[in-house]
């Protein structure tokens, strides 16, 4: 395990066999406590580690620091780390080093919201295989239901894509909540595609079900 130390400049970061130091520019050194550990802020730590990720684990990582999702996986608190403006602030005083536009580009991309990171990912993959960008959590009321949350949703066309992770298939209760709720939507007149983890990692014929979906409903695709 290495330990990651960030010093304010003109400091020099320690050094030692299972540390890695970082120092930077005052103006971009910002902290926070977590747990009474003090540690950089986590817009900082977005930032420093997008000259490192790809384009989408970066959105990934931007969309949990804006969620509010109570039971998003991993996080702590429950609730948004930074907004979108205080994440486009660091990235301003950003600009200049390695991943700076990745991050931005990564920004334009975040939305709030999201309640898994396999969710943004799904997410990704519609919008960058040309599709229109869905509406994340989409709350409605069903008849014969009660309320109800789309993952993501076209809704004029009514059409909701729902992404199930394994907890869905693992626990008997929360299957059958799930069927009741699909069928529901049903009988509303919504067409429901449901994604699995395999889908995510060939995409074709989740592709090809929204394609379908979207003509049937009259969208041009």
């Amino acid at each position: 395990m290495v330990t990651h130390v960030a010093v304010a400049q003109p400091a020099h970061p320690p050094t030692g066999k299972r540390i890695r130091g970082y120092r930077l520019d005052a103006r971009r050194f910002e902290t926070s406590e977590h747990r009474g550990v003090l540690t950089l802020s986590p817009a900082t730590l977005l930032a420093q580690l997008a000259g490192r990720l790809d384009l989408t684990r970066t959105v990934v990582f931007a969309d949990a620091l804006r969620t509010s999702f109570e039971c998003y996986p991993g996080r702590s608190p429950l609730a948004p780390m930074h907004s979108l403006g205080e994440l486009r602030e660091v990235a301003k005083r950003w600009k200049g080093r390695p991943g700076a536009a990745n991050l931005r580009a990564a920004l334009e991309l975040s939305r709030e919201g999201s309640e898994s990171p396999k969710e943004t990912v799904l997410r990704l993959l519609i919008l960058w295989a040309g599709f229109p960008e869905p509406t994340m959590q989409h709350r409605l009321s069903v008849p014969g239901y009660g309320n109800a949350r789309i993952d993501l949703a076209y809704v004029r066309h009514k059409i909701a894509i729902e992404y199930e992770g394994e907890g869905h298939f693992l626990d008997a209760a929360a299957a059958r909540r799930d069927l009741e709720r699909t069928e529901a939507l049903q009988r509303a007149g919504w067409r429901v595609i449901r994604v699995t983890d395999t889908d995510l990692r060939w995409p074709r014929n989740l592709f090809e079900s929204i394609r379908r979906a979207l003509a049937e409903r009259g969208a041009v695709q």
